[in-house]
């Protein structure tokens, strides 16, 4: 599982991941996992699962509701913005996170145009991304901005290989270490 942030406008009440998070991520499977997500996230994210089965689903919540989303060919990408059609009048993104429309665009073209050969060099190369920068997929503090992120962290997981490859920071300038999980 991993997750990132989608902000909307209405935090009336939200449970702190710390709450939930570690029993979703004991559940022996996705389905089981994604049963407690669709009860308890509401407002602060965007949360991707996959399984070793090749299963694999997200769910974006707001306050007081939440959507399912689902690969289209075998693929299922986000950033920090709300895909959902109904969540998007609440979304903050185009004020605290612009540059997050671009970032999705540009990973959907690198794996639209590596489709059927993605390996996990491509993914890393992917991640490592500096169109737009510092506003990139590798995203790096822009002092002009009001706002800015830094990329902290960069993984990449294979459920059904039982790896995980992190890159402690800015994949531009640390590499990927593999970890095995199983």
């Amino acid at each position: 599982m991993c997750g990132n942030a989608t902000i909307g406008q209405d935090y009336s009440f939200t449970i702190p991941v710390g709450c939930y998070l570690p029993r979703v991520m004991r559940e022996k499977n996705i389905h089981d996992a994604m049963d407690i997500l669709k009860q308890v996230a509401r407002g602060l994210g965007y949360y991707h699962l996959a399984d070793a089965n090749g299963h694999m689903s997200g769910i974006e919540s707001i306050h007081n509701d939440f959507e399912l989303l689902h690969p289209e060919r075998d693929m299922l990408l986000h950033s920090n913005h709300y895909l959902t059609e109904r969540f998007k009048g609440v979304d903050t993104a185009p004020q605290l996170q612009p540059d997050s429309y671009h970032r999705l665009d540009r990973m959907r073209s690198f794996m639209n145009q590596h489709y059927g050969h993605i390996n996990i060099e491509t993914v890393m190369k992917i991640l490592s991304d500096h169109d737009h920068h510092p506003n990139a997929i590798c995203r790096h503090i822009d002092p002009a901005a009001p706002i800015s992120s830094t990329t902290l962290a960069s993984f990449i997981m294979v459920p059904a290989d039982g790896v995980l490859y992190i890159a402690a920071g800015p994949p531009c300038e640390h590499e990927y270490v593999r970890y095995e999980f199983f």
